[in-house]
């Protein structure tokens, strides 16, 4: 399809409104439970550590 006004040339359509309102329509028609993905890895907050913590700090030794 080749769009008149700019001369670009589309290589599929782009999803209207009406894809929207029918995925709208079937999210509204499906039951999902309230705690649905409520616990899950991603929703844990990572931990406050120091910038530092990860690396290995030495004596002046080089035992530690």
């Amino acid at each position: 399809m080749e769009r008149e006004r700019t001369g670009d040339v589309a290589l599929s359509k782009q999803p209207g409104a009406g894809v929207w309102n029918r995925f709208f329509e079937l999210l509204r028609s499906v039951e999902v439970p309230a705690d649905f993905m409520a616990e899950r890895p991603l929703n844990v907050l990572p931990s406050e550590r120091d910038i530092f913590d990860d690396e290995t700090v030495r004596d002046l030794d080089g035992k530690g």
